[in-house]
């Protein structure tokens, strides 16, 4: 079994349509890795999420979803046994854009914005009628779209990739501070972490979407199968699904400059920092 955090509260500022999309994502995100992995997986709520959880339910591996909502906008406590299991994890642990930034702050680095200030609406597109996969921004403020991540070191994670993968980038924070004890395995071309590993622990993030994969863009699900079955976990033969069809366009407000938006989404993503691009702040 492998256990999916839910990062996503669906807090007070995202809009029910955004809710219903994530929650869609998430579903097809366990489908993929139930595909890849061989074997079920559970979505759990990151706040019925308890430490020793993932031993007790005999779990694999434990990777933590990203998520749209402020850090601030959570309710208090309701990180916490995610924070501290991503501290000293007796699992493999894979996050995920939010779910990476969430390993950097358990371990002591710093998340915050690629820019600091408000994100100026005419910096980032509207995406309005738009395929994702056709979109290729790297503003001083945000990602978005189906971008390389330059490899910076060798990794059993990106053994079977190129030196440029491409995968899917929706997110205005980064981890702006490596923690100590990790080091960089993949970076934008300015230089922003997309992905990184503990030095001696099966630890690992990604800023990128690797569950977002697509025929045409396959790359994530070959990191997805190393992770899964990589030497660090119980040896599964490896099976890489054929991508699934694309969804319907669907609309949902203000994902990018407040703005309406009708996006085809391969996993039903939205823009996040966590968050969505048209609200950013200097807070965490």
């Amino acid at each position: 079994m492998i256990i999916f955090v839910d990062m996503e509260p669906h807090g007070p500022r995202i809009a029910p349509e955004i809710s219903r999309m994530w929650a869609e994502h998430t579903l097809k995100a366990k489908y993929r890795l139930e595909e890849i992995a061989e074997c079920p997986v559970l979505i759990v709520r990151h706040d019925r999420f308890t430490v020793d959880m993932p031993a007790r339910m005999g779990a694999r591996a434990v990777i933590l979803g990203g998520h749209m909502t402020e850090v601030s906008d959570y309710a208090p406590g309701t990180r916490d046994a995610v924070l501290a299991y991503a501290r000293n994890p007796d699992l493999p642990l894979l996050g995920i854009c939010g779910g990476h930034q969430l390993i950097a702050e358990a371990h002591g680095g710093r998340t915050g914005p690629i820019t600091p200030g408000t994100v100026p609406a005419d910096d980032l597109p509207c995406l309005a009628a738009s395929d994702l996969r056709a979109i290729r921004v790297e503003s001083p403020h945000g990602r978005v779209g189906y971008l390389a991540a330059h490899r910076a070191e060798a990794h059993p994670l990106f053994d079977t990739l190129p030196e440029r993968p491409r995968f899917l980038h929706l997110h205005y924070w980064h981890v702006a501070e490596l923690p100590a004890g990790f080091r960089v395995l993949a970076r934008s071309a300015d230089g922003v972490v997309q992905a990184m590993a503990h030095e001696s622990r099966p630890i690992f993030g990604t800023q990128f979407h690797p569950e977002a994969f697509s025929d045409d863009v396959p790359e994530g699900a070959a990191l997805l199968a190393a992770f899964l079955h990589g030497e660090w976990t119980e040896p599964r033969p490896t099976h890489l699904p054929e991508a699934s069809r694309p969804l319907p366009a669907m609309t949902h407000p203000g994902a990018i400059g407040a703005m309406q938006t009708t996006v085809a989404d391969p996993l039903g993503h939205a823009p996040e920092h966590h968050a969505p691009l048209h609200a950013p702040s200097t807070e965490g």
